[in-house]
């Protein structure tokens, strides 16, 4: 499993509970998005395999795949139905990642996610 800590930051996050005000939303969204943008967009037609853990309030555990055409599908692909949520991503390789959502169904959502 990934260690999380300071040695290993997000790449991306968007978490609003730091924001003070609505131009603080905008500006995360805005820094989130470039986030993605910056890691994903040389990616573009890649299969990407997600194995999500600890899905809302039951707990489920479930996997998709998608086809990667935008860096912003690797946010709207996998985030619950809600728009109150968390979202960080974590770099473990250059093919994987670690996304961890919370939002009101569930704290600790978790996917594991790979590039193919």
């Amino acid at each position: 499993m990934l260690e999380i800590n300071k040695k290993n930051p997000p790449v991306a996050f968007l978490d609003n509970s730091f924001c003070e005000n609505e131009l603080d939303v905008e500006m995360q969204w805005e820094d989130f998005k470039n986030s993605l943008e910056e890691e994903f967009y040389r990616r573009s037609g890649v299969e990407v395999n997600v194995v999500g853990r600890n899905m809302g309030w039951q707990n489920l555990t479930g996997q998709k795949t998608f086809y990667l055409f935008d860096p912003l599908d690797i946010f709207y692909k996998i985030k619950p139905d809600t728009d109150q949520l968390t979202f960080y991503l974590y770099k473990k390789n250059e093919n994987e990642y670690l996304a961890k959502i919370s939002h009101h169904d569930a704290m600790n959502e978790t996917y594991e996610i790979k590039i193919n």
